[in-house]
């Protein structure tokens, strides 16, 4: 049996992760700069999980914001 030669070796998959989904697009670009036969490699951009996360954070953000708001309205009306 005869081993692989490096010319053998073919990218199969590459997940990328970036600490600011801000910068997706910028990386993107950058990785696409890279030497990879992209006739043959597709790049998909995937921010279902930011998205996700982000969609939790604003909800809990307005749960919070009626709670302060109802606490404050109750506050006053003790007084």
């Amino acid at each position: 049996i005869e081993g692989y030669k490096p010319a053998d070796y073919k990218l199969s998959a590459a997940v990328y992760f970036v600490s600011n989904p801000n910068q997706i697009d910028k990386i993107i670009n950058t990785v696409k700069k890279s030497k990879i036969d992209w006739k043959q490699t597709d790049l998909v951009k995937n921010s279902k999980a930011f998205e996700a996360v982000s969609s939790s954070v604003t909800s809990l953000k307005q749960i919070i914001n009626v709670l302060t708001f109802s606490i404050i309205i109750g506050s006053i009306s003790v007084l």
